[in-house]
């Protein structure tokens, strides 16, 4: 067979110690990968590791590869009998930080570059033609082959000056920043009574939903999309809520898990907690019932060396990412996963790649008002300064947790679990996030085997309470651009925990601690800006926070008028006229009804005034 002529030297050695070149120098291997076609199956890997007496390996499904411990590695003949059609460096710290190359590159074209140069360089390095992303088509993914060295080949591509970044394609473990209606009575983060089965926390530590709900539980018309392990699709809290969603990893679901492990639960449970449905009988209540889901799955589980590690690549992030808003048309995206600093130091330039993905979304998504991305703060406070990548990015919004008793959580928080959220900067605000009760995958998978799960924690939990928070607001005003939705979460924080609030930003104070503090879906709401008259009939909403008057309008000819307080008291009438106007001044603080009669056709509008 040809050789690359940037071939490793010592291939035709039948057995011999492995020293793969790689990009990364400053690591030390655990051993290597091997990489099978697409076509192989689990059982066809393992069968051709053992035949060519391999005992100490795992297999990475869905990537069709295998990561083996030692150095020791079978001849070059028996790799290419069984169809192994790259090598690769595999490197382990601890039991759950893993990092595996697929044998692949991806490289980035520098601006106004066109690919067909790049297709040309490939062929002249006696490399496969690049393949464009499907959705950010200046990333490129070049397979290089066997005998490969993946150091100077990526030394070419960055001298050629058409790049931008070349780095490996890395499989690496992921922080899924989680420890481990009927129900309703056990959701303190909703509504806190400080009762024992609630953890014996703070009454009123919680976020107010109730409060919110009567100015609106919602609106089909905004979808939130949960980037996570898959969305259980059966469970009869979110089945009549979930729109059609993507397997950003391989294909092989629509986005729901592949249940293997009780963690493959985590993407079903942060679903629940934005918008589970509710009033139905069933379960919980999701923070924002009558939005609509969008399930996407961007990382899954292994079992890797007796470990159960969630684990991903930037190309399944890159696609994720992109699909929600290019394809689904996502309002919201809650995203409880990030990659900790240790993970990026190893493998520098992955977080680059989704950084592209990022922040096309923020500033393109929802037709140019932009798409806010959630993200957890993640769960390594105890060691690390500041939240976690990419929640600490310009433009994500950062979210840490909360515990029962309105502190943030810590090691020595009321909870007593072990663990604490990341806080610094880069954070905006922080939720609940412990023991929070959520759903579940049906029948024996997932985490418990009731369909709901109690005992739900981390910043994991924290992330789609704020984004089940952002549909409520986006359901009052959907014009709402990203940066006036995030402004307005910011300043619908209740300041917790005596922390010192001491740095001013334009949206109110801060702490490391908290953020701008505990999030409160209530005043978030009052925070929305005044809807105009056609959006207040359409939602049944209108504020007087940001206006001095508001003049409601029937086109069908004359109306009588009253106005009733949350009390039904009439405190306003009017009588045959085509308009009422409403003056802030007029009116004490608190929610109204303003109804009208104009023959046999009637409205109500509900009118909330801070």
């Amino acid at each position: 067979m040809p050789i690359n002529p940037v071939a490793m030297r010592l291939y035709l050695v039948l057995i011999f110690t492995f020293s793969f070149s790689v990009l990364y120098a400053q690591k030390t291997d655990s051993g290597y990968t091997l990489v099978f076609d697409r076509e192989s199956t689990v059982d066809s890997r393992k069968e051709a590791a053992y035949a060519m007496g391999l005992t100490d390996f795992a297999d990475l499904h869905p990537y069709s590869m295998l990561a083996v411990r030692g150095d020791e590695m079978p001849s070059s003949d028996l790799l290419v009998v069984f169809g192994v059609k790259s090598i690769g460096g595999f490197y382990m710290k601890g039991e759950n930080t893993f990092g595996a190359e697929t044998g692949e590159l991806f490289a980035v074209l520098n601006q106004g570059v066109d690919a067909g140069r790049a297709r040309a360089l490939c062929d002249r390095l006696n490399l496969k033609a690049p393949v464009s992303n499907a959705f950010l088509p200046h990333i490129l993914k070049i397979e290089t082959g066997l005998y490969v060295n993946h150091n100077e080949v990526a030394q070419e591509l960055e001298r050629s000056g058409l790049f931008k970044l070349v780095v490996p394609r890395v499989i690496f473990s992921v922080s899924d920043c989680s420890v481990n209606d009927p129900h309703f009575h056990r959701q303190w983060s909703l509504k806190n009574n400080g009762t024992a089965l609630q953890g014996n926390g703070t009454p009123g530590a919680d976020i107010d939903v109730e409060l919110a709900w009567e100015i609106t539980t919602g609106n089909a018309d905004i979808a939130i999309a949960i980037l996570d392990s898959g969305v259980d699709t059966l469970h009869p809290d979110l089945s009549n809520k979930l729109l059609p969603g993507y397997d950003a990893m391989d294909g092989e679901t629509q986005g729901y898990p592949v249940p293997s492990f009780a963690s493959d639960g985590h993407g079903t449970a942060c679903a629940g907690i934005a918008a589970a449905e509710t009033d139905n009988g069933e379960g919980v209540a999701g923070v924002c019932p009558e939005c609509m889901l969008i399930p996407v799955r961007v990382f899954t589980y292994v079992e890797l060396f007796g470990q159960v590690i969630p684990f991903s690549d930037a190309e399944s992030f890159v696609n994720g990412i992109s699909w929600q808003w290019q394809v689904a048309n996502a309002d919201v995206s809650s995203n409880s996963w990030g990659l900790t600093d240790d993970m990026l130091a190893l493998f520098p330039g992955q977080d680059l790649l989704v950084n592209e993905a990022i922040d096309a979304a923020l500033n393109q998504g929802r037709d140019g008002l932009g798409l806010i991305m959630v993200f957890s703060s993640g769960n390594t406070g105890d060691t690390d300064v500041e939240p976690i990548w990419p929640s600490r990015l310009p433009g994500t919004f950062a979210v840490n947790a909360t515990s029962m008793c309105d502190e943030r959580k810590s090691q020595t928080s009321c909870d007593g679990e072990n663990w604490e959220g990341n806080t610094g900067p880069g954070l905006d605000v922080s939720a609940p996030g412990v023991r929070i009760s959520t759903t579940d995958m049906v029948g024996a998978d997932g985490y418990h085997s009731s369909n709901y799960y109690h005992f739900f924690n981390g910043t994991s939990a924290a992330c789609p309470i704020v984004a089940g928070v952002a549909g409520l607001a986006l359901s009052l005003d959907p014009g709402l651009s990203r940066q006036s939705l995030e402004s307005a979460l910011r300043r619908g924080c209740e300041k917790i925990g005596g922390y010192n609030y001491d740095t001013n930003t334009p949206d109110g104070t801060w702490s490391a601690e908290t953020g701008h503090g505990r999030i409160n879906a209530h005043m978030v709401l009052l925070e929305v800006p005044a809807l105009n008259v056609q959006e207040a009939y359409h939602t049944g909403v209108i504020h007087l926070n940001r206006g001095a008057e508001h003049e409601l309008i029937v086109e069908s000819g004359l109306a009588s008028w009253w106005v009733f307080d949350s009390m039904g008291r009439l405190v306003m009438t009017q009588g045959e006229s085509n308009n009422l106007i409403l003056r802030r001044g007029d009116f004490a603080s608190g929610l109204y009804m303003a109804t009208w009669q104009s023959g046999n056709q009637n409205g109500v509008v509900k009118v909330l005034i801070p």
